[in-house]
């Protein structure tokens, strides 16, 4: 598979191939286990990066859904009141961010999810 160690965050199989995501945002993609696994990593502007370091921006949620990749965002720095909490939504083809969607809504709940239909 890989000698390359990584801290694991969700695995899907969406479209035939096996999607391996990391916490780091870096993507596994196996689309025959005989050959050598696709590589791929979901991209962030500095800004992106540093408020999810600054806000201690931790994923609570990833689903798939026509090509893309949603991830769900919880910036824990804050009570649970007062917290940031967004999607962001990538190409699970380039990794390319394509929106984001921020939840206005205020919860004493810890932990949030979130699920798409069609």
């Amino acid at each position: 598979m890989s000698d390359t160690s990584f801290l694991f965050y969700d695995s899907q199989i969406y479209n035939d191939k096996l999607y391996i995501l990391s916490e780091d945002l870096n993507y596994t993609i196996f689309n025959d286990l005989n050959k050598k696994p696709k590589k791929l990593r979901l991209k962030q502007s500095n800004s992106v990066s540093e408020k999810i370091q600054n806000e201690k921006g931790v994923i609570s949620g990833v689903q798939y859904f026509a090509g893309s990749v949603f991830v769900l965002y919880d910036y824990v720095k804050n009570s649970p009141v007062d917290r940031i909490r967004e999607i962001r939504e990538y190409d699970l083809l380039t990794g390319k961010e394509l929106h984001v969607i921020p939840l206005a809504f205020k919860s004493n709940k810890e932990m949030i999810r979130f699920f798409l239909t069609n």
